[in-house]
């Protein structure tokens, strides 16, 4: 049977500037997956993410992400291991000075894609995936937190990625507006990949059920484990 993980950790440990931060940390997510990841403030659930796309050390038996080695990994290969990652954050962080389109051609052109035409293709695909073609042309103040959002959502699917992780994607967004944003992070999760979201709105948990890992007392506790 072929292997669809894309993220495995083995007893492994996080580190924040040199203090661990996690232990023990067993977690294998795979294609297709869409897992919440939550966690009082302070509980490891960023340094985990941010060791997941190469920012921070991790040390133990197996720490893999997208095919890559996060315990040896070089620096020189985190731009290669982020190409297959999807990152949405809290604050949208879109450039206020340029269109959308411009916003999106910067990220592709940053990743190595050359050709106008294609630029403007796959830029026009992920907008479509977020129902925003029409804003294409339009600047980041015109658009609602909502639709900043989906950009966001949309730059993060430009090069096709294996993992998409969400930080808080609705932190700042009102209860409709938070729906519309799961509804589309649940449609990338039927096209085959896998979505980890950080978030502190139980609410939506309940609503939108899926897999649960919890970081308490310097580990992680999966809901899959405790069902087995």
């Amino acid at each position: 049977m072929e292997d669809t993980s894309v993220i495995s950790i083995h007893d492994a440990s996080v580190f924040q500037k040199n203090k661990m931060v996690l232990a023990h940390v067993n977690v294998d997510i795979h294609t297709g997956e869409f897992v919440y990841l939550i966690g009082k403030t302070g509980s490891g659930k960023s340094s985990l993410l941010q060791t997941i796309y190469g920012d921070l050390p991790a040390e133990g038996q197996q720490v893999e992400v997208c095919g890559y080695d996060i315990r040896n990994i070089k620096t020189k290969q985190v731009p290669f291991l982020r190409r297959k990652i999807g990152i949405v954050f809290q604050d949208y962080q879109l450039f206020e000075d340029r269109t959308i389109s411009e916003n999106l051609k910067f990220v592709l052109k940053a990743t190595g894609w050359k050709n106008k035409s294609e630029i403007v293709s796959r830029s026009l695909e992920v907008l479509s995936d977020v129902n925003l073609i029409s804003k294409f042309n339009a600047m980041p103040h015109q658009l609602s937190g909502g639709e900043q959002q989906r950009v966001a959502i949309a730059r993060a699917l430009l090069n096709k990625p294996d993992l998409v992780l969400a930080d808080e994607p609705t932190g700042n967004l009102d209860p409709e507006t938070s729906n519309e944003i799961m509804h589309i992070l649940k449609n990338i999760c039927s096209s085959g990949r896998a979505v980890v979201m950080a978030t502190h709105n139980y609410s939506l948990i309940n609503k939108f059920p899926g897999r649960i890992l919890k970081c308490e007392e310097g580990t992680i506790t999966d809901s899959e484990d405790q069902l087995n």
